[in-house]
């Protein structure tokens, strides 16, 4: 994934090495990556880190967010492209898949109702997850997809901001298999540091 604001590989590699040394020497000894914008490297970082060759927290190492491409009315043709994503992190050594199952972005407000994934798609994507053994977690927002995240067996939700009762009751009879990471700071800092401007 190659984009303007992000730093060559090299480069990177190195922001990310630094990153872990920062944070044990601030008493971290423990970190759960919640989306890599280029997980080979977190693999790697997570791999020299346990050899005792960098100085970091033991890391769990994640994917890259996986969105959908389009406002997807039909889920089924979607199938094989889903499972490759999976295999190929899966091959790649991660420790986590993150799926974006409802929205565009943090503020994207007009997409935040898009449900990215259909139940085939997902009833595959967490038997691999599952089997391999992989973390299986989500960018999510909206009940109906909160729901498809607890039907599917995620282990981690992110955000959660629109759940409804009901989907609050859901979500607390996994409470023994299921974390909710708020993350309501991207929110904030989306909105405001973004955009300083906005009144």
């Amino acid at each position: 994934i190659e984009r303007e604001w992000m730093p060559v590989p090299e480069r990177h590699q190195f922001i990310a090495t630094h990153n872990a040394k920062v944070l044990l020497d601030h008493g971290f000894t423990g970190a759960f990556s919640g989306g890599a914008t280029r997980p080979a490297i977190e693999v790697a970082l997570r791999d020299e880190i346990k050899a005792g060759f960098v100085p970091g927290p033991r890391l769990i190492a994640s994917s890259f967010e996986r969105n959908a491409s389009g406002e997807r009315l039909e889920f089924g043709p979607q199938i094989e492209e889903a499972k490759r994503f999976v295999q190929d992190m899966i091959d790649l050594g991660v420790d986590s898949m993150k799926m974006v199952l409802d929205g565009r972005g943090a503020t994207v407000v007009d997409k935040w109702h898009i449900i990215n994934y259909g139940d085939k798609e997902l009833e595959v994507i967490s038997q691999m997850a599952h089997e391999a053994g992989v973390y299986l977690s989500c960018h999510s927002y909206q009940p109906e997809a909160l729901k498809l995240a607890v039907k599917h067996d995620f282990h981690i939700i992110y955000h959660a901001n629109f759940a409804d009762e009901e989907t609050i009751d859901l979500i607390e009879s996994k409470k023994d298999t299921l974390f909710v990471g708020p993350c309501i700071g991207v929110l904030f800092a989306d909105a405001y540091d973004r955009f300083p401007t906005r009144e």
